[in-house]
């Protein structure tokens, strides 16, 4: 309950979509490391890491562009 409740907050206060409140607050609680995501300007505004799929891509490959 107190993740759902977080996250509402959260979706009201930073005018994001629920589901990335949500995500963003699990990560939190988990300490995960990063989100993956193609929408980071959300995951900015919730003081949430992210990365885009392309880059975790050249990072698990190892190239760079």
């Amino acid at each position: 309950m107190r993740i759902r409740l977080e996250a509402l907050r959260d979706y009201d206060e930073q005018h994001v979509d629920y589901i990335d409140a949500y995500i963003a607050v699990k990560e939190k609680h988990s300490g995960s490391s990063d989100v993956l995501t193609w929408n980071q300007k959300h995951f900015r505004r919730l003081g949430v890491r992210s990365i885009t799929p392309g880059e975790y891509l050249r990072t698990a490959s190892g190239t760079s562009k």
